[in-house]
């Protein structure tokens, strides 16, 4: 047996002792779930590993030793109590997807912005309160999943967001977002969602032109008086939700300034007539889909 060898036998023995049993992983793949305590920094020694994935963990800190698996194109954790990322995060050259998913989180390390190869990263139902500058760096970013954190009431919080040049869907659902800079703006943008903020016509200021591309854009949930002027500059836009806001009136033409407008939700705002030929095109539940 080579010393490579030898030292992942003992690494495994060493992650059996942790999990209280055999460890469950093939050459490339390792999951786990319900287990008390941190991930053990013998984990370098599987220097093969391509994914990782865990659930229903209480308590799991991660070592720095993470940063040493050059293989590893996926980390996926749902309900996993993770107190941070470390910094170590950002060597992980091959990484395609981060996914931690309701773990206590609350910031995101600024070494995040090395991983050039990321192409999807979900951190919902985290505690995280603002965004790493270097976030920008994620050229090759497609999915961007934030919703049911608490980033914060400043419009600027996101202005880090626009370096994503290849961003096509971003889902911010369930922040604490109560304006939006006019610095904000992603060409490629296909899906949108801000519903359940605080969001106001007056601390809107996305410019119109910011999301050329955008095809679904939901705004429910949040304090609006009148549709946004930005939406009008969505040409593409097929679907809008606006449930639950305090808007009075669809402008008469909505049908003409958004042509491909296929479904729109409007339950809730209070309303007392709609623009002719619009009914046909309202879903009540649209924000669900």
């Amino acid at each position: 047996m080579n010393r490579s060898s030898r030292e992942e036998a003992e690494a495994g023995k060493d992650l059996s002792k942790w999990i209280g049993h055999t460890v469950s992983y093939l050459d490339e793949d390792m999951s786990f779930s319900e287990i008390y305590g941190p991930l053990p920094a013998s984990i370098r020694h599987f220097r093969n590993l391509e994914s990782i994935t865990g659930s229903d963990c209480p308590f799991l800190p991660l070592p720095d030793e993470l940063g040493e698996l050059s293989q590893l194109i996926r980390i996926s954790f749902t309900n996993v109590k993770i107190a941070k990322l470390p910094e170590t995060i950002g060597d992980l050259a091959q990484l395609a997807i981060l996914d931690v998913n309701a773990g206590g989180l609350e910031s995101i390390p600024e070494s995040v912005g090395q991983l050039h190869s990321l192409r999807e990263l979900s951190l919902w139902q985290n505690r995280i309160r603002h965004l790493p500058g270097g976030i920008s760096q994620l050229q090759g970013l497609s999915v961007l999943d934030l919703s049911d954190n608490n980033l914060g009431s400043r419009a600027s919080s996101l202005e880090a967001l626009s370096g994503l040049s290849g961003l096509r869907s971003l889902n911010l659902r369930g922040n604490r977002l109560r304006g939006i800079s006019e610095r904000v703006g992603l060409l490629d943008l296909e899906s949108l969602n801000l519903s359940c903020n605080y969001l106001s016509n007056d601390r809107l200021a996305i410019r119109p032109g910011s999301f050329p591309n955008l095809k679904h854009l939901s705004l429910s949930l949040n304090q609006l008086l009148d549709l946004p002027e930005f939406v009008f500059s969505c040409k593409g836009l097929e679907s809008l939700s606006l449930e639950h806001n305090l808007i009075a009136a669809l402008p008469p033409d909505i049908r003409e300034r958004l042509p491909n407008l296929s479904r729109i939700a409007i339950a809730g705002n209070p309303m007392t007539e709609l623009p002719e030929g619009i009914e046909r095109f309202t879903r009540p539940d649209l924000s669900k889909q």
